[in-house]
Parts: C-alpha cells; structure tokens; sequence
C-alpha cells in the first residue's frame, strides 16, 4: 500500500472505533426535539408572564389594596395557569435528563447536572412569585411581583442560554454530526501542517525501519 492508502485505512480503523451507535444517534435525535418543545415552552410561558408584568411595570403609582382585590379571581386563574405551565415544563425537562442518563462519559454527566441545576433554580423563582400571588394583602403588591417576574425572566433566559449554546451543540458536535472518517479526511488533505495522521504514519514507517 501507499502512504495514502495507508493513511485511509488508519482513519477508517479509527473511525470505526468511534462510531456512534444509531440508537444513541436515535435517542440523542429525540432530546434535541424535546429540548426544541421544552424552549418554546420557555418562551411561551414568558410571554404569558408578561400579561401582568407589562402593565404592572409601566404603572407610574402603586396599587392599593381595593383595586388589587378588585382583581382577585382573575389573579388567582393566573397563578393556577402559571403553576401549570410551569409543571409542564418542569415534567418535559424530566423526561430529557432521564434520556441523557444513557449517556456515561464525562461531558454528558456535566451538562446533565447543569441541566438538574438551571431547572431547579428556574422553578424556585417560580415557587417565590406562586407565594407572593397566594397573599394579594402584602405591602409593595405591585412592585414585589415585577421583581419576582423578573427573577423568573432571568433563570428563564439563562436555561436557554445552557440548552442552546451547551447541550444541543454538544450533542450535534459530537453525536448527531459525529463523522471520524471524514474529519480525518480532511485531516489527511490538509497539506500545511502534519495531521495526527501523518504522525501515525510516520510512526508506523520507523517502526519498519
């Protein structure tokens, strides 16, 4: 054989043992569907906040007791379809860290319990305005659930930010678009600097030597 055959068939062994298996490739296909649901959950369930953080944040004077009263069995539908919403979520994101668990290696076990962290962190926030919402009689009504609105928009923004930029692009860089052969190809081409290829070639040539 020639040096570029030989080269081939080192990126062909190579590629072989990394293969990934197509049921992983399968199972990694579904996480990345449902972590695509579980963002636009996120960004639905932001908008649905902002039915009373918009109007709330733009009020110039504070709002006293009567005129929230007023108002209290419809703050009430709102805080029991927030919790809901919120529940949906929170089972989705359940449903996507039970799949990664077939996942061992290192990096999947960090994402994973980055994950466990930004969910848990989100839905504390939550919990917090839930609470402020159970007692409409609190000082400062108005102004504590645009803060707790914000918190939320904060641990909302930041779990996107992980599942975007983290987790779906790990698993596309090194799952779903994973290819052994063809980067080693590429790899092989390359002609200005020495590939780990041509290292393992030149290595196999002393060794014959």
């Amino acid at each position: 054989m020639n040096k570029h055959q030989i080269m081939q068939k080192i990126a062909e062994n190579i590629g072989m043992s990394y293969a990934i298996p197509e049921h992983e490739k399968k199972i990694s296909k579904d996480i990345v569907k449902n972590f695509k649901m579980a963002i636009e959950m996120i960004e639905r369930n932001k908008d649905y906040l902002e039915k009373m953080y918009t109007p709330f944040k733009s009020s110039k004077s504070d709002l006293t007791f009567e005129q929230i009263n007023n108002y209290r069995a419809a703050i009430y539908r709102f805080q029991k379809s927030i919790k809901e919403r919120y529940n949906n979520l929170n089972l989705k994101c359940f449903l996507i860290l039970t799949n990664m668990k077939i996942f061992t290696d290192v990096n999947f076990t960090e994402l994973s319990d980055a994950l466990d962290t930004g969910v848990k962190n989100l839905q504390k926030t939550v919990e917090e305005f839930l609470k402020v919402l159970d007692d409409i009689s609190i000082q400062n009504f108005k102004n504590t659930c645009i803060n707790s609105i914000e918190n939320i928009f904060k641990e909302s923004n930041q779990l996107k930010t992980l599942v975007e930029d983290r987790i779906i692009k790990h698993i596309n860089d090194n799952v779903l678009n994973n290819d052994w052969k063809s980067q080693f190809q590429k790899l092989v081409e390359n002609k200005t600097d020495v590939s780990p290829l041509e290292s393992l070639y030149q290595e196999q040539q002393k060794r014959q030597i």
